[in-house]
């Protein structure tokens, strides 16, 4: 919800160098930043081959994470200018999942 009164869209940003999984918003006015490395608790694994930067719509990614608050884990996959993947699992039965296109 942040990143929707920042920007339309955000960039993805995975660096095998840290390793790092950035999420930045960049508007006129404002900016969000959010940094996701092994140390976090919030992080299970974070597995980074290649870098990799692409773009997505605020709006699609804000409706399609509603499922977020029902799921404890997200694996997410992308690739530079290529859709981006989210797999939730839920109740250990079920999974969703989604597909993204980047924006150009």
């Amino acid at each position: 919800d942040s990143a929707k009164v920042v920007a339309d869209e955000v960039k993805f940003l995975a660096d095998p160098e840290g390793p790092t999984f950035s999420i930045i918003a960049e508007g006129e006015l404002k900016e969000m930043h959010i940094d996701l490395t092994p140390q976090d608790e919030t992080v299970l694994t974070l597995e980074i081959p290649q870098k990799a930067v692409a773009r997505y719509s605020v709006d699609y990614l804000h409706k399609l994470t509603k499922v977020a608050t029902i799921s404890d884990t997200v694996v997410i996959r992308f690739n530079s200018n290529m859709p981006v993947w989210f797999d939730y699992k839920l109740a250990d039965r079920f999974k969703y999942s989604f597909i993204l296109a980047p924006r150009e």
